[in-house]
């Protein structure tokens, strides 16, 4: 009788124990996965999706990260230029309070394009800050009227 393939919860990259997907991966019958080595304590823990909810409350918000006190990274992906944000700066400058934190408020300053935009968020680490990260911060707010030419 055929032996059936196990499968896996998880892809996991062994040397730093990583998770590369979520999906399920047939496992090899001959090779097994050492999970100590891995840096995991189960295969059948449940992995964050990549793809975020489509109910917009279920997914991590600006307002979350900035209660976590994050750094927010923007980065387009067409030229290249990457800006860091304070998370608690973009929930004052944002209207939304639940705006998701995976959107971009806004586009790219030098290609003025939101298509390319991607968001990051994570922790600083001790070193980046001692290096002299650098961060933009909102100094004012300034009111712009807008006019347009009417036929009379």
């Amino acid at each position: 009788m055929r032996d059936r393939p196990r499968l896996l919860a998880a892809r996991i990259s062994i040397a730093d124990g990583t998770i590369v997907g979520h999906s399920l991966v047939p496992a090899t019958s001959g090779r097994r996965l050492d999970s100590l080595s891995a840096g995991i304590c189960s295969h059948y823990v449940p992995t964050m999706p990549s793809i975020p909810s489509t109910n917009r409350f279920a997914n991590r918000s600006i307002r979350d990260c900035a209660r976590d006190h994050m750094l927010m990274l923007m980065r387009c992906d067409l030229c290249g230029r990457t800006v860091n944000y304070w998370a608690e700066d973009l929930a004052k400058v944002i209207d939304d309070p639940f705006h998701e934190a995976h959107v971009p408020p806004w586009g790219c300053g030098q290609c003025r394009t939101i298509d390319y935009m991607s968001i990051r968020w994570h922790l600083p680490s001790a070193q980046e800050l001692a290096a002299g990260l650098t961060v933009r911060r909102p100094v004012r707010q300034v009111v712009k009227w807008i006019w347009r030419d009417e036929r009379v």
